[in-house]
C-alpha cells in the first residue's frame, strides 16, 4: 500500500506542476495582451490630440481666408 500511495502522490505533484506551468504560461501570454492594449490606448490618445490640433489648425486657416 505504501508503495502504491508513494507513486500515486508522485503522480498527483507531477501533474499539478503541469497544471500549474500551464497556467503560468496562459498568464504570461495574457500580460502580453494587456501590455499592447496599454501601448495601443496610448498611442490612439496621441493620435486623438494630434487630429484635435491639426482640426484647429484648419479652422484657423479657412477663417483666415475669409
Amino acid at each position: 500500500y505504501r508503495t502504491y500511495a508513494y507513486f500515486a502522490n508522485k503522480k498527483s505533484t507531477v501533474l499539478v506542476a503541469y497544471r500549474l506551468e500551464q497556467l503560468e504560461k496562459k498568464q504570461d501570454v495574457h500580460n502580453q495582451v494587456i501590455d499592447r492594449v496599454y501601448k495601443l490606448e496610448k498611442s490612439v490618445a496621441l493620435n486623438s490630440e494630434d487630429i484635435k490640433v491639426a482640426n484647429h489648425r484648419i479652422e484657423d486657416l479657412e477663417r483666415r481666408e475669409k
